[in-house]
């Protein structure tokens, strides 16, 4: 579909952002395009709402790429990786995830506690139609019947429980979060596009944007943990941002459940206006 934000072209595209920048106003993706002028040989690059720019459904703007580009990357490194924000975040997650275990630890006790009385009650049913066989009263089989459906169900609940508590949010230790952190925010500095662009989907999940006059506003959306292994030694020096991105072995494949979402808002002014559509 052309307004799939996984689309090759979306993927493959030099505009940064392509595949992850989505309409504020009505949620489609967006587009990275050139408008050329050939009699002075400018060109304009900008992003824009598929749906505005191909069926016309939505009034959005289009946005300048530079400034658009500029804004997300400027809060990724002053904000979402500023350390003390990651390290705030990871204490967070760890309070909640403790939090969670004591909840799932509860519900596995309860569910337990609820399967063994289905399976005493199946044991004592299956010793009466042992005993009466033929004489057996209909709804003493039909109540049979039941609990065994309860207790596959049962069962069910109680292996899920189990995955959940095994599916435990990755944790790092604040020195890791802050190591992370600090080394993303000069990688963004020093990588080239194709590594920028896949640091981008290992920290980001979504961003939403949209042109009001001379002013993007919009918000991203982003992963805690970034996706990521454990970082280089300090003392090892350079960007290495591709490096050290765990993509499960997909350039763009996104962090899996077990990562919180976090959102930052941005806004800037356009200083420079875009020819009129």
């Amino acid at each position: 579909r052309p307004d799939n934000p996984q689309h090759p072209r979306r993927l493959g595209s030099s505009f940064l952002l392509s595949g992850l920048i989505y309409c504020s106003r009505c949620g489609a993706p967006m587009n990275g395009s050139v408008v050329k002028f050939s009699h002075d040989r400018k060109e304009f690059e900008y992003y824009i709402c598929s749906r505005a720019g191909q069926t016309h459904e939505c009034d959005a703007k289009r946005i300048p790429r530079q400034a658009l580009e500029t804004i997300v990357f400027k809060t990724l490194r002053d904000f979402v990786l500023d350390p003390s924000v990651v390290f705030q975040h990871q204490v967070d997650i760890v309070q909640n995830q403790d939090e969670r275990k004591r909840e799932l630890e509860t519900l596995r006790s309860d569910t337990q506690a609820r399967l063994r009385k289905i399976q005493r009650e199946i044991g004592n049913l299956n010793d009466v139609i042992a005993e009466e066989g033929k004489n057996t009263p209909r709804s003493t089989r039909e109540r049979l019947s039941s609990l065994e459906r309860d207790e596959l169900i049962v069962k069910a609940q109680l292996s899920n429980l189990v995955q959940q508590k095994q599916s435990e949010i990755s944790t790092l230790t604040p020195e890791q979060a802050r190591q992370i952190a600090s080394h993303l925010q000069h990688a963004i500095d020093i990588e080239g596009p194709e590594n920028l662009k896949t640091m981008l989907f290992g920290i980001v999940q979504r961003i939403c944007a949209e042109r009001d006059g001379n002013v993007v506003r919009g918000m991203v959306y982003y992963y805690h943990p970034p996706d990521t292994k454990n970082p280089p030694p300090q003392d090892q020096g350079g960007g290495g941002g591709g490096e050290f991105m765990r993509m499960s072995g997909r350039s763009v494949e996104a962090p899996d459940h077990t990562h919180k979402i976090y959102e930052v808002t941005f806004s800037v002014p356009i200083k420079k206006r875009l020819p009129r559509r």
